[in-house]
């Protein structure tokens, strides 16, 4: 695993003509990988989705999301990418 590979939500979300990270959250929730309460779903999980780390609060996680392959996912689910990119 390379951890330079991982994003915050907003990083990826700033791939992303109109979108937050708010907007991306609600997307992987919708998605099924991510829980109501904001975690990552088993499945994101399974999928090597996510990666996580110390948040700014050492007591709070930080969920990372692989870039490239979230980003593959929410263009599947029909966000498009600011100044017409592609992934891969």
């Amino acid at each position: 695993m390379n951890k330079n590979e991982y994003a915050t939500m907003t990083s990826i979300a700033a791939q992303f003509a109109e979108q937050t990270s708010h907007s991306v959250g609600k997307a992987l929730k919708r998605l099924d990988l991510r829980l109501p309460n904001g975690d990552p779903s088993d499945q994101a999980k399974a999928l090597g989705l996510v990666y996580m780390t110390e948040g700014p609060e050492p007591w709070i996680p930080l969920w990372l999301w692989h870039e490239e392959k979230t980003i593959g996912i929410l263009e599947a689910d029909g966000m498009v990418r600011k100044d017409g990119q592609q992934n891969g």
